[in-house]
């Protein structure tokens, strides 16, 4: 029910009964040490053979030696495989992210530390559940370390700024290295699971963006863009992915694609006992495997982890099976950032999109929603009806914009190479699709103008109409509006006119300066509307994907209006 109401964007019933199940569950799970096994850290359960799966993705002392002291020391202490354990662990996860939208921070990271260290080695959880924790906690460091929220010193203020300096670069790393073995878990254990596995990258993308480390986060991005068109691939071209080896397919997965066929045809009044050609089956099996992949995060969680193990299986099939779908819809190898990877050239641009329920910039996304459960607005208050259900708002929502600019140097500096830029920008994801709709609307219409003899259809756009949409867009992505100044709401307005655009960009106050962007002596890039630019800013604005662009022009343009990081 918590997650339920999380997903219907009612945060503070999302709150009020993840608290109730975190105390129903602790309090059960307490019966079986596993509150020994949080104060103990150090203790691992021999029992729970599937721990040494990550040995190699999360090696640990305890697993090397046996006869390690702390086991020795406390052989009381070492907890039994518990049932419930991957369930409590689940509600940890669920009541952290209700930690986030109070601010407390410090808890969510416990909730998690204490749920993962719960499945390293305390039950047999599946490698889904393990990546998605791991990629929590290690976004949790990533908001305490960027929000300033790291900890207190009691010495002088000289020493509380290199305590909470070297604070943020412990947390950084923590952060890094958590989401480093989500990916490989992610990619590996857990059937290449597409959305943790952009996720992560996004996640070390703002790391490297914050500290101004093009290459790395200009590796992320790439790789997260290609993680998005390969689950596109998979999402909506299966049937493009052939020929299937049958041979390899296990055989619950070819009774149950064959059971549907059967039952699609007794239900359509057509003949039983048809034969099912090889291609058809294959098909049959990527629709099983999307329908897998899309499902298994809505389900309860006793279903969810049948529908996970299901699509790890037939991950692994597949990708033996089927040639096509083991190159064009999977990485060959995880895309762990290199130590030195190649810098963009220049005139690169490089933009993802990354949903989030919380972002650091942003105070208005930490605040709940409203509730609709009783007590909440008042002891005598109803429970809602279906009605009132049907009628709740959508859930709003924010993303960041991760973009890298290999941007033209000042006049000065020609020669040096290109001055690289990397930025994190938060918008409401509703403004964002409607900017891009209206991007779309007027592509189309230069791409398809309406003919005398048509009878539907919008004339193509006059020069003025062009005009209007770019200085939008720049006032958009510069988060400049006169009506109001929130960094997540965006109302289009008449009133906005070149005169007041271009003394934006005459102070500087929206330009990037020194070795982090666009130069102030840099030339100012002269853009033209046309179906070039519109279909590229398109293409930027899409939340599931993003771009990939070598333009210099673009990309000077972008460093010109895209806001400080």
């Amino acid at each position: 029910m918590s997650m339920l109401h999380d997903q219907l964007g009612l945060q503070r019933d999302s709150t009020r009964l993840g608290g109730a199940a975190t105390m129903y569950l602790e309090a059960w799970t307490s019966q079986m040490g596993l509150r020994e096994a949080k104060e103990h850290p150090g203790l691992v359960n021999l029992y729970a053979s599937g721990t040494s799966l990550y040995d190699t993705v999360i090696p640990s002392p305890i697993f090397a030696n046996p006869s390690s002291p702390s086991n020795v020391e406390h052989p009381e202490l070492v907890n039994l495989y518990a049932s419930g354990t991957s369930l409590y662990a689940v509600i940890l996860k669920h009541t952290a992210k209700c930690c986030l939208w109070q601010k407390d921070i410090k808890g969510s990271r416990a909730k998690l530390e204490d749920g993962l260290l719960l499945l390293r080695k305390h039950c047999r959880p599946l490698p889904p559940h393990v990546a998605s924790t791991a990629l929590a906690l290690g976004r949790v460091l990533r908001l305490q370390a960027l929000s300033g929220a790291s900890a207190e010193s009691d010495a002088g203020a000289a020493a509380e700024t290199t305590s909470s300096s070297m604070s943020t670069a412990d947390l950084l790393s923590q952060a890094q290295s958590l989401l480093t073995q989500a990916l490989t878990v992610a990619s590996l254990d857990a059937g290449h699971l597409r959305p943790a596995m952009r996720a992560s990258l996004l996640e070390m993308g703002t790391i490297y963006c914050a500290s101004m480390g093009a290459p790395k986060a200009a590796f992320c991005l790439r790789s997260a863009l290609v993680a998005a068109a390969r689950s596109d691939i998979l999402m909506q071209s299966s049937h493009t992915l052939s020929p299937v080896n049958i041979a390899e397919v296990p055989e619950w997965a070819l009774a149950f694609v064959k059971g549907q066929e059967e039952q699609f045809n007794a239900a359509s009044g057509l003949p039983g006992g048809t034969a099912f050609s090889d291609p058809d089956i294959g098909r049959a099996l990527f629709c099983l495997f999307v329908a897998l992949s899309r499902e298994a995060e809505l389900l309860p969680t006793a279903l969810r982890e049948g529908a996970e193990a299901q699509r790890v299986l037939l991950h692994t099939s597949l990708a033996k099976a089927c040639v096509k779908y083991s190159t064009e819809a999977c990485f060959p190898e995880v895309p762990v950032p290199p130590e030195a990877p190649t810098a963009p050239a220049a005139g690169s641009t490089l933009v993802q999109w990354y949903t989030q329920d919380v972002c650091w910039q942003e105070p208005s996304s930490w605040a709940p929603n409203d509730s609709v459960l009783p007590g909440s607005q008042g002891e005598s208050a109803a429970a809602p009806s279906d009605s009132d259900i049907l009628t709740l708002p959508p859930a709003s929502s924010c993303a960041s914009m991760l973009y890298v600019l290999a941007a033209s140097p000042s006049a000065a500096e020609e020669g040096s190479g290109p001055n690289f830029l990397c930025g994190e920008v938060v918008f409401d994801v509703e403004a964002v699709r409607k900017q891009q709709r209206h991007t779309k609307e007027l592509r189309y219409r230069i791409e398809s103008p309406k003919a005398e003899t048509d009878l539907f259809g919008e004339a193509a756009p006059d020069e003025t109409e062009l005009s209007r949409l770019r200085r939008t867009l720049e006032r958009f992505l510069a988060r400049r509006n006169q009506k109001n100044t929130s960094s997540r709401t965006y109302v289009d307005s008449e009133e906005d006119d070149e005169e007041d655009l271009q003394s934006l960009l005459d102070d500087g106050s929206s330009m990037h300066d020194g070795a982090g962007g666009m130069s102030a002596g840099a030339p100012r890039p002269v853009v033209t509307t046309d179906l070039q630019l519109l279909t590229r800013c398109e293409a930027m604005l899409s939340i599931e994907n993003g771009v990939e662009v070598t333009d210099q022009t673009y990309s000077d343009w972008l460093a010109m209006i895209l806001p400080k990081n």
